[in-house]
C-alpha cells in the first residue's frame, strides 16, 4: 500500500478535521492550544499520512510516525456526519499493515483522557491501555503487530 504526497485539497480537508475533531478534545485540558496551517504541515512532514474518502471528498485521516521499533498514530479523525460507518477501522487496519510491512513490532499511541469515544474505540480494536502520562492528561496505548505476543491488560 504506497503512500502518496497528499494533494492540496486532501490537506487542507486534514487541517479541517483536525481543527473539527481534534483540537476541541484538546483544548478541554489545554485552553491555548492553537494549531495554524504551518505548525499542522510540519507536524504531517514528520510521519504519513493516509486518508479515506466518501463521494470524492476527504472524510478521514490516519498520521503515523515511525519510531522503531513501533509506529506511532500520532493522529486519526473521521469527519463526524461518517463516523460510526467503520472508517476509522478501515484507517486503522490499513495503517496496521503498514507498519507490520516496515517492520514495526507495534503500533502505540497518545489519547486525551476526556476522549471516552476513542479510548472505547482503540479497545474495541485491541490495544492496551499501558500508562498515564498526567503532564499531557493522556493515556498511551499498544498492540502488539506479533500475533503470537500478548501484551498486558489495560
Amino acid at each position: 500500500m504506497p503512500f502518496r504526497a497528499l494533494n492540496r485539497r486532501q490537506r487542507k480537508a486534514i487541517y479541517r478535521l483536525i481543527r473539527a475533531e481534534l483540537l476541541p478534545l484538546a483544548r478541554k485540558r489545554f485552553p491555548g492550544l492553537r494549531a495554524d496551517v504551518a505548525e499542522l504541515r510540519a507536524r504531517l512532514a514528520l510521519g504519513k499520512t493516509l486518508t479515506v474518502a466518501s463521494g470524492g471528498k476527504t472524510v478521514g485521516f490516519i498520521h503515523l510516525i515511525e519510531r522503531k521499533p513501533a509506529v506511532w498514530i500520532d493522529m486519526l479523525a473521521v469527519d463526524r456526519a461518517h463516523q460510526g460507518k467503520g472508517l476509522g477501522t478501515r484507517l486503522l487496519r490499513r495503517a496496521e499493515r503498514h507498519a507490520a510491512a516496515a517492520g514495526a513490532k507495534a503500533m502505540k499511541l497518545l489519547v486525551d483522557a476526556g476522549n471516552i469515544t476513542a479510548i472505547r474505540f482503540y479497545a474495541q480494536n485491541g490495544f492496551a491501555g499501558i500508562g498515564y502520562h498526567p503532564g499531557l492528561h493522556c493515556y498511551e496505548y499498544v498492540k502488539s503487530l506479533d500475533p503470537m505476543k500478548k501484551l498486558p491488560a489495560g
